[in-house]
């Protein structure tokens, strides 16, 4: 093998095993993205909502308690090596202050395209920032 697509706590292993980190793809990318059809979000907006919701609460939950978020992370996953825990989250904490607002990020990955056609693409036409809206101050506020 001679190179792989690693994310934490796998990369804080491979780091101690010798691996060197040559690009990592967070930097150019947003920390997660969720997508769902237009028929599914017409059927169950709701529920998309609230798992907007959810995910801006656990991130701001990670950022401001990252041993009790390591304590339940290991909690559920026993045979994971807790001393890579800690190591995986400082590694990952930087992600977590990015904004919710998916044109936030968006515009910064689409302006480092070297095609000027991505560059030149309308947010509007594939981006729909009312869900982080919906779902609440608590979303619209994971980076305050």
């Amino acid at each position: 093998m001679d190179a792989v697509l690693l994310s934490p706590p796998t990369t804080v292993k491979a780091r101690q095993d010798g691996l060197h980190k040559v690009a990592d793809i967070a930097d150019k990318t947003a920390p997660a993205v969720f997508a769902v059809t237009d028929s599914y979000l017409s059927a169950n907006r709701p529920a998309v909502v609230a798992f907007v919701k959810a995910m801006a609460e656990a991130t701001r939950a990670a950022r401001d308690d990252p041993q009790g978020l390591a304590d339940s992370f290991l909690k559920a996953n026993a045979d994971l090596d807790a001393a890579l825990v800690p190591s995986s989250f400082d590694e990952a904490a930087p992600r977590w202050e990015v904004s919710p607002y998916p044109e936030d990020w968006a515009q910064t990955i689409m302006a480092a395209s070297p095609d000027p056609k991505v560059r030149s693409v309308p947010l509007a036409d594939f981006l729909d920032a009312s869900l982080v809206a919906e779902a609440g101050a608590v979303a619209a506020r994971v980076v305050a």
